[in-house]
């Protein structure tokens, strides 16, 4: 992320077909499938955790009766984080930012940032609003908190010349097959509403 956050300020330029793999949320599941992939193949990634609930489980689908799967530990994130794994932060736990008072949502913001910091001993400098919940108030939040990339929920490519901290991504679910994940590389650029430009 760091590399797309020069190249898409315009201080670098970025090679055709840049991509940057983001993962959601931090289930252990990252380091049971994922990891074991990505190192084989020397990849990058960037895993946005949830502070407080690195070890715990994803509790906040137990609303609607599914399952809450394990999360990872900080014993997995710190052997990751030594071999390359970047890691952001996706808030302290999985509220809908828009939805919150501003004190509510400006801790979890700045104060899960502070937490990721704690516990890797490092500058944590990216940022994953949950839902893809932000407006104006909220992404001026992470921009005074020091976040110098946030990703947002909107399905489009990222280009120069965007704000870094609404940056679109594309989704690349479960059950997707080759072609679909040919077509939203290759062809699913645009969104479907405009993206305000940076002010």
């Amino acid at each position: 992320m760091t590399d797309a956050v020069v190249g898409l300020s315009g201080k670098r330029k970025l090679t055709n077909h840049s991509v940057v793999l983001t993962f959601d949320d931090g289930y252990e599941n990252f380091y049971q499938y994922a990891y074991p992939v990505l190192a084989k193949y020397n990849f990058p990634a960037m895993v946005y955790l949830l502070s407080a609930k690195i070890g715990g489980t994803a509790d906040w689908f137990a609303s609607d009766g599914r399952a809450t799967p394990p999360m990872l530990t900080k014993e997995q994130i710190l052997e990751m984080r030594r071999a390359g794994i970047d890691f952001g932060s996706h808030g302290i736990n999985h509220y809908k930012l828009v939805e919150l008072d501003r004190e509510t949502a400006k801790r979890e913001i700045v104060d899960s940032k502070v937490q990721l910091e704690d516990l890797m001993g490092e500058e944590v400098k990216d940022f994953c609003y949950p839902y893809g919940s932000h407006d104006p108030a909220v992404v001026e939040m992470a921009r005074i908190a020091g976040y110098k990339s946030a990703v947002t929920c909107v399905r489009a490519a990222a280009r120069p010349g965007m704000d870094l901290l609404q940056l679109p991504r594309k989704a690349i679910s479960y059950g997707d097959d080759l072609i679909g994940c040919a077509w939203k590389l290759h062809l699913k650029h645009q969104p479907k509403e405009p993206i305000p430009n940076p002010s």
